[in-house]
């Protein structure tokens, strides 16, 4: 668990994306953006299920594998900053 960061920075990463995805997601409702809203309306429950999953069932190599290659080196950069 901690090999990702620290949990308690990992949930609150979580929570602050999930809010901004709500607030996207509003957005795109009230201007009327029905592609984006459905595009979108998935993501908070992607980023909650991954999100437990690195808490408390993957391996390191099983967490850096599960993202999509152009996210996997940003990912790495803050897992590499967040461990030292």
């Amino acid at each position: 668990m901690a090999e990702f960061g620290p949990p308690d920075k990992m949930t609150a990463w979580t929570l602050a994306a999930m809010t901004e995805l709500r607030e996207s997601i509003c957005r795109d409702l009230v201007n009327k953006k029905v592609f984006a809203f459905h595009t979108r309306v998935r993501q908070p429950e992607e980023l909650y299920i991954r999100t437990l999953y690195a808490l408390f069932v993957a391996s390191r190599e099983e967490y850096l594998t599960s993202y999509p290659a152009q996210l996997q080196m940003g990912l790495r950069i803050s897992i590499a900053k967040s461990i030292v």
